[in-house]
């Protein structure tokens, strides 16, 4: 259980990451302003989506591929990602 209860805390950090910087660091026209900005942003990104595949082992691992939890984190994986490819067409 306390397992468990791990994956969901790290789970809920990486989810809530993901939704930080989709609101904070996501601006394309200032992002194409500056290749340097786009690269820190897509090593931020990457860094998070690693993240989040671990999580989704861990869930994974303990049987959790029904839960809401591991629903939360696919759908994190999929906002990463697709933030991702778009900072990299902006780069």
């Amino acid at each position: 259980m306390l397992k468990i209860s791990k994956a969901g805390v790290f789970a809920s950090l990486a989810v809530g990451l993901t939704v930080l910087f989709a609101i904070v660091d996501h601006e394309p026209a200032l992002a194409s302003e500056n290749s340097g900005q786009v690269g820190r942003y897509l090593a931020q990104q990457e860094q998070n989506l690693e993240e989040l595949y671990q999580v989704k082992a861990q869930l994974a691992a303990y049987g959790e591929e029904d839960s809401d939890l591991y629903l939360a984190v696919l759908n994190a994986i999929d906002t990463s990602q697709h933030l991702v490819d778009e900072a990299e067409s902006w780069q």
